[in-house]
């Protein structure tokens, strides 16, 4: 990787207008009556892609899935841009951290504590439906548990690139990728992806493990 050499970077207070907190932020889903702020920006759609590209996308993305749970960094690679490396949004305290890593295996947060040891690992089997709406009196802080994908893209609008220390660079290939971001991914105890696929081709952007309702 040529850049992002597991950068770590405490976002500025300014991230309540960031997608970052807009993401979690509860004082948008406490309020039922707004049926578009639901803890992902707006309302969530299915996605019409023909059904061999949507169960091809299945199939990556748990690929992708369990070789991460089982520490495969041979297979991660094939998912994460070798230049750039892969975003990891996190929290150990009051401000949400920023990582870039080219290897999520042995990632380390800023006080030594790998990803594995902030992260659960149910089992998946992904639905294209509406993503989870997050909910603060639920156990698991959502309307429905499982796992689920849909188009959304509200990282684009938010510009979560400005408020982290990148190199005019990595600024510009992130803001590139906001813009092409294919599906979000929640799997609720585990965290929220959000992901490239074209031409039946998986890219892992980033993940934000945060829980929800802490921000």
């Amino acid at each position: 990787m040529k850049n992002l050499k597991q950068i770590k970077m405490k976002l500025s207070g300014i991230l309540g207008v960031s997608f970052l907190v807009i993401l979690f932020s509860c004082s948008h889903q406490n309020n039922s009556s707004k049926e578009n702020e639901i803890g992902n920006e707006k309302a969530s759609t299915t996605v019409n892609f023909p059904d061999s590209s949507l169960n091809h996308f299945i199939k990556e993305f748990s690929n992708f899935y369990y070789a991460f749970k089982n520490k495969e960094h041979k297979t991660l690679n094939n998912y994460i841009d070798p230049d750039h490396g892969f975003v990891i949004i996190y929290s150990e305290g009051a401000m949400p951290q920023v990582s870039s890593t080219d290897n999520l295996t042995s990632f380390t947060t800023s006080s030594d504590k790998q990803i594995y040891d902030l992260i659960d690992f149910p089992d998946i089997a992904l639905k294209n439906e509406d993503l989870p709406r997050v909910d603060c009196n639920s156990n698991f802080f959502y309307d429905k548990s499982g796992s689920y994908f849909s188009y959304e893209n509200p990282t684009a609008q938010q510009e979560m690139w400005i408020y982290g220390n990148f190199n005019e660079n990595e600024k510009d290939y992130f803001k590139k990728v906001a813009s092409t971001l294919t599906f979000n991914v929640i799997i609720t105890g585990h965290g929220r992806y959000g992901v490239e696929f074209k031409n039946n081709k998986l890219k892992v952007i980033f993940i934000d493990i945060r829980k929800p309702c802490n921000a």
